[in-house]
């Protein structure tokens, strides 16, 4: 099955959040058919290879990983630890971290000492109300590259930049006030990455779900005449001096038709969609097709008729893969440090509840820390 797409950005219901996704009919055919006609296939690199030779020639990557899951942190780390990168790449944009502490982010990547206590907040203060950022590979970045910074020379270490809004917690008491955060998160972070990195002749690694990434909203009907519908990259790309590369994450079985030859390639291996069979393909093959809306205000949604829904070519939305076969699905993980919190299991109940999740989130947390 094709993957939910994120509704968040766009303001619709949270829980509505996991939905049904059918592919397009005719989608794989036409596919099939672009096959035949001149485009080659698709080819693996090892995905840090990949990334280093992207920074030659654009300012920013967009990396899958954002949501918590181990092997993108591995990933994400290994990418950091080699040499040909250090002193190329300076900034990393991260999803798991607010803005409201970047203070508290900078101090503690130089050397200061920071509580864990205090640190924490960089990750568990976002604007999501759910555990998405507090597993232990966000520690586990954190640690890790201040530790990488510690051994690195002062004009190669990494600034760690937290993408989200300064959300006060303190100040949201309903839904309104949340969403209030929630629909600048892309704005926000575009913004960002153009006045931290961009006007300053910076290059940055970012690090989100990779729904943020594609050129154009496919939920919109790829209209981006209205601003809940731009995107990360659509907004970064609006910029003078702004050069994008855009990955994916993809390892679904409808993909495996286009080129069957990736059933065997190795995990998170990257490939460049275009001019491929997988480029041409059209990008529900990627991301499945649910539902689309017309936006007719800040909480005015019409549905899209399933007939009036347009074609897009995977290559004119993102520019690479990385290949994630059979990806599992991330259980909550917490920390033993997270859960001895007194405060922690109050907070993220408190948040869910407000944001009106599905109970079943309280009670993963609730079983998370458990056995701690």
């Amino acid at each position: 099955m094709s993957r939910p797409m994120n509704r968040r950005r766009l303001g619709l219901p949270v829980r509505s959040c996991i939905w049904p996704l059918v592919l397009l009919v005719g989608g794989l055919t036409t596919a099939g058919v672009r096959a035949q006609s001149g485009r080659r296939p698709a080819v693996p690199v090892d995905p840090v290879d990949g990334i280093v030779e992207a920074f030659k020639s654009h300012n920013v990557v967009m990396l899958p990983g954002g949501h918590g899951s181990k092997q993108f942190h591995d990933l994400l780390l290994r990418i950091l630890r080699d040499p040909r990168i250090q002193g190329t790449l300076t900034d990393i944009v991260v999803e798991f971290g607010t803005s409201r502490f970047q203070d508290v982010i900078d101090r503690y990547m130089r050397g200061d000492e920071i509580p864990q206590g205090v640190l924490r907040h960089a990750w568990q203060d976002t604007t999501i109300p759910g555990t998405t950022n507090d597993g232990p590979y966000v520690e586990e970045f954190y640690q890790s590259v201040r530790a990488l910074n510690a051994t690195l020379s002062k004009d190669k270490q990494f600034r760690v930049l937290g993408g989200d809004p300064p959300v006060d917690w303190d100040n949201v008491v309903s839904k309104q006030d949340l969403r209030k955060w929630t629909v600048r998160r892309d704005s926000f972070a575009a913004d960002l990455i153009h006045s931290e990195v961009i006007a300053r002749g910076r290059r940055a690694l970012v690090v989100y779900g990779h729904l943020h990434f594609p050129r154009r909203e496919i939920l919109s009907n790829y209209d981006m005449s209205n601003w809940q519908a731009q995107t990360m990259t659509s907004l970064i790309e609006s910029r003078q001096g702004a050069r994008v590369f855009v990955m994916l994450a993809e390892g679904t079985r409808e993909v495996v038709k286009l080129q069957a030859d990736m059933a065997a390639w190795a995990p998170l291996s990257m490939a460049i969609v275009r001019g491929t069979v997988l480029g041409g393909a059209d990008f529900t093959v990627f991301v499945g097709d649910g539902d689309r809306f017309v936006i007719r205000g800040v909480d005015d949604f019409a549905k899209i008729p399933r007939d009036q829904h347009k074609p897009m070519l995977m290559e004119e939305q993102v520019d690479a893969i990385l290949w994630n076969p059979n990806a599992p699905p991330n259980p909550v993980l917490l920390s033993p440090a997270t859960c001895a919190d007194p405060a922690y299991l109050p907070m993220r109940t408190a948040r869910i509840m407000l944001a009106g999740l599905p109970v079943a989130e309280i009670e993963a947390v609730k079983r998370a820390c458990a056995g701690r």
